[in-house]
């Protein structure tokens, strides 16, 4: 709720209100025959679901983000302790004392909402959405929801990379099949969310040399449950959803001679289930304390002691780092997702507040500098959605085993290259958001503050910038640059079908995006030379304009490809595949646009103005 006698920004029903959303799900249903009905149904099913995000997920998301609804340590007042409490030891209480987590009743209720949904389920039942399609159809859902859960999307992320992870290394393996099964539940009762306890005191990234925590083998009653093989010690700093009932983790083993391994050789991935067979937490588990954090404030997150927790090792010993690759590129396009989130409210709230307030004589949406922002907003909007969605369908084919070796190759670059990007493009719309509503966005009860909190984790959480510029380096270097290449000839060939189709102001931007295509094939060229010759570092300082280059050229790609279609023949689509195209030439290697024409930020804005018809929600 704002304050008393400000203006309160509206929200559009969530798939009613983005035609943008609803055409580039509908596109990908097209390219696999034989979906008609499955595309009519799952429309259906989005349209109720935009609907319900935008309003009763989105009353229950601000009710998780306020102050008294944060997660919290309270003492126990359980009947009995050990049914819901943890034991919580700190240097005040060395103690001891059992504590409760408490959230509040409307993340509790997010969870169920999330089950009744399958935001993860849907993922998975692959029969509904033939053709790799369940994971557009899952990020749709999950598109309309993120901006609106209270960061429940976050622990969402984790579940669906868990259930991943237990489909692909959990065959024949009944604790897993178990853990599979709550994971994919739409029961609320049955569904469990799932953590990550991978960051310990010394860091995040370089996992190899930053994890202490070990493992001992398990014997007699210490194997819990009759599951458990191992027992894990040590010290994990930032467990990400701490409530959830289980978790995957990386814990250090010993050589034949009782010493620890170092190194990644060293590490095992473990699966634990946080609670045990009665529904209690286990006392092995240490809550140390709640984290303090700048945003994601709704989110449990803990430090936590290990001291003999019973584990069970997943997959090849010492094989750890590998086996989360397959979690954490599905983590990874849930931050993208999320990301694409934040940038669509900006721009409908933004538009909105400009069709309202009057300034100087004049609505903000007739000025020039605020079209300016407005069409920014928008195609950065635009540009995030269709570059995670082509990730989304590229790993849908993967797990349904239909991709060919060319996506396949795609996908392992785009994965990084869709995060990182994403993640810089939501920081930047959120902060100029913000300042778009002046003193208004300031204050904590429009909602905009939290955005610009929350979004900062996202450049953070699962590889910050430089972190994920190595990968898509990795990538490259594997499969010696083919992957990469074979973005930059997709984006080169919608560009070239673009400027065959003889569309007015198509020929420019089409032009400016094979010009930057061959350019970025050249220094990728050097760079992959670099790293073989004596100048490896001089190399890398181009690696983060590389990849930011082809992020936003395979973007400008796929605009471009949707603006010259004969089904797209709106000014809109046109006006910013322009503008996102000439940021190839303005601003390469980098997420912003430079000048966009004035013109080009006029149409843009009409644009959005004449569609804009669609129910809204007040918050």
């Amino acid at each position: 709720m704002a304050d008393a006698g400000s203006m309160r920004p509206s929200l559009t029903h969530c798939w009613l209100g983005d035609a943008f959303l609803r055409d580039t799900v509908a596109a990908y249903f097209s390219r696999v025959p034989g979906t008609e009905k499955a595309a009519l149904r799952g429309f259906r099913e989005l349209e109720d679901w935009g609907w319900r995000c935008a309003t009763e997920v989105h009353e229950l998301g601000r009710e998780a983000g306020l102050p008294d609804s944060e997660p919290k340590l309270v003492p126990s007042a359980a009947r009995d302790e050990r049914e819901s409490a943890w034991r919580k030891v700190n240097p005040v209480d060395d103690g001891g004392a059992r504590m409760e987590l408490r959230t509040s009743d409307a993340w509790k209720a997010l969870h169920r909402i999330a089950a009744e949904e399958g935001l993860v389920a849907s993922a998975f039942e692959r029969d509904r959405h033939a053709g790799g399609l369940s994971r557009a159809f899952q990020f749709a859902k999950l598109f309309m929801f993120n901006a609106s859960s209270g960061l429940y999307s976050c622990p969402l992320a984790m579940t669906d990379g868990a259930a991943r992870l237990c489909e692909v290394m959990g065959a024949g393996d009944p604790v897993l099949a178990s853990a599979h099964g709550h994971l994919l539940s739409r029961n609320p009762d049955e569904f469990w969310s799932s953590g990550q306890w991978m960051t310990e005191i010394n860091g995040g990234s370089d996992v190899g040399a930053g994890t202490e925590t070990f493992s001992e083998p398990a014997s007699g009653l210490c194997a819990a449950d009759g599951w458990a093989d191992s027992l894990l010690f040590g010290y994990k700093w930032f467990s990400s959803a701490t409530d959830a009932r289980m978790a995957f983790t990386l814990a250090r083993e010993r050589n034949e001679g009782g010493e620890l391994i170092q190194g990644t050789r060293g590490l095992s991935l473990f699966y634990v289930e946080v609670r045990d067979a009665a529904g209690r937490v286990r006392d092995t588990i240490r809550l140390m304390r709640l984290k303090g954090k700048l945003g994601t404030r709704q989110l449990p997150t803990a430090e936590l002691e290990l001291v003999g927790v019973p584990a069970k090792r997943v997959g090849e010993r010492g094989r750890g780092i590998a086996h989360i690759a397959e979690m954490m590129n599905i983590t990874r396009l849930h931050n993208s997702i999320t990301a694409c989130s934040y940038m669509r409210r900006v721009a409908v709230l933004t538009l909105d507040y400009a069709l309202r307030r009057s300034v100087f004589g004049r609505r903000l949406v007739d000025q020039p500098l605020a079209r300016s922002n407005l069409a920014h907003f928008e195609c950065h909007a635009r540009a995030s959605l269709a570059l995670t969605m082509e990730a989304a369908f590229l790993l849908g084919r993967k797990e349904a085993h239909s991709a060919s070796a060319e996506e396949l190759g795609l996908l392992r670059v785009l994965t990084p290259l869709c995060k990182l990007y994403t993640a810089k493009q939501v920081v930047w719309c959120a902060s100029e958001g913000l300042e778009f509503f002046g003193g208004q966005g300031y204050i904590e009860a429009t909602g905009i503050p939290e955005i610009l909190r929350d979004s900062q984790v996202l450049p953070i959480w699962e590889g910050t910038t430089n972190v994920l510029c190595l990968d898509v380096l990795r990538a490259m270097r594997v499969d010696k640059g083919r992957g990469a290449l074979v973005l930059l000839s997709r984006a080169a060939e919608a560009a070239v079908r673009a400027a065959g189709v003889g569309r007015e102001g198509l020929q420019g931007p089409a032009a400016a995006v094979i010009e930057a295509a061959e350019e970025t094939k050249g220094r990728i060229s050097g760079l992959l030379g670099s790293l073989r010759g004596d100048d490896e570092d001089a190399g890398l300082s181009w690696l983060k304009p590389i990849a930011f280059s082809l992020a936003k050229i395979f973007a400008c790609g796929l605009l471009i490809d949707r603006a010259r279609l004969p089904s797209n023949p709106n000014h809109l689509d046109t006006a910013v595949a322009q503008a996102y195209c000439s940021g190839v030439s303005n601003a390469p290697g980098s997420v912003e646009l430079g000048h966009v024409d004035h013109s080009v930020a006029k149409r843009i804005v009409e644009g959005l103005v004449e569609a804009d018809s669609v129910p809204r929600a007040k918050f």
